[in-house]
């Protein structure tokens, strides 16, 4: 069967189409480390694609966030990964996987597929909490409860932080307080409760008035991280009224840019 990827072809247009002749193809000749297979399951980024790509003016592009496939065959001195196994990569929407081996992370036996690539989205999040000063139990505060604040969420009360959850829709609110997590239909930012309390405040919004009421919530030299992508203006909200909220609590205010932790890094023989 002929291989095939997704491609946008133009503004909200995608279609099923040949993988292209110079992108790897199977049973074509492996570099040393490499493996491949066909694909499992792929995700899509509701941000980076759907947002960005799919109602983008660049065309034709080729998407691709994260993908699980099962491994079919493996290079020269792949020792990590067995013909067999399910691994998660970082892969585009096609019918084939090939990628180094270092680049590919075994799935647990009994995990399953459609829920595993949804750690693509869990590693945004993940470096924040890689490099959060914020240590547990400190209170923290995630604004935007989609995929990523939910898994946000998730993340830090996992850890062991106090976590609590803002968005206006009600739904998103009860999916996370099933598991045991608080949340509110706003930012409290004049609740006692919080207001100077807490320690990191996510913005997965995208929302300037939700990072306005972040940097007043927070405690004196409180983070806040912005992680959703503002993709339109929604208030009036002007920069000196963020600013006097950053000077007056000394806010470390900053990007959650997901590759400030790097990929692991390749070692070659020769240096090893």
């Amino acid at each position: 069967m002929a291989e095939r990827e997704i491609v946008i072809t133009a503004p909200e247009t995608a279609e099923l189409k040949p993988l292209r002749a110079d992108q790897p193809q199977p049973g074509t000749p492996l570099a040393d480390g490499d493996v491949e297979g066909h694909t499992v399951v792929t995700a899509v980024s509701p941000g980076t694609e759907l947002s960005w790509a799919f109602t983008g003016k660049s065309h034709p592009c080729y998407p691709g966030y994260a993908a699980i496939f099962r491994v079919e065959r493996i290079g020269a001195a792949v020792s990590s990964i067995n013909v067999g196994d399910l691994v998660f990569a970082i892969g585009a929407h096609r019918s084939f996987q090939r990628h180094h081996a270092v680049d590919v992370v075994r799935i647990p036996e009994g995990l399953d597929p459609a829920a595993a690539v949804f750690t693509r989205l869990m590693c945004v999040s993940a470096t924040t909490l890689a490099t959060t000063t914020a240590r547990p139990p400190a209170q923290v505060v995630v604004a935007g409860l989609g995929p990523i604040g939910n898994l946000a969420a998730q993340q830090f009360h996992g850890c062991g932080y106090r976590v609590t959850g803002c968005d206006p829709i009600a739904w998103r609110r009860e999916r996370l307080m099933k598991l045991g997590i608080p949340c509110l239909p706003a930012v409290p930012a004049d609740d006692p409760a919080y207001k100077d309390h807490v320690e990191l405040f996510m913005d997965c919004s995208g929302h300037e008035a939700a990072v306005l009421a972040g940097c007043q919530i927070i405690r004196k030299r409180g983070e806040v991280v912005l992680i959703a992508t503002p993709w339109r203006k929604r208030t009036d909200i002007t920069a000196h009224q963020l600013m006097h909220a950053v000077f007056h609590k000394y806010a470390v205010l900053r990007s959650g840019w997901e590759w400030e932790v790097p990929m692991p890094p390749r070692i070659s023989s020769a240096a090893a």
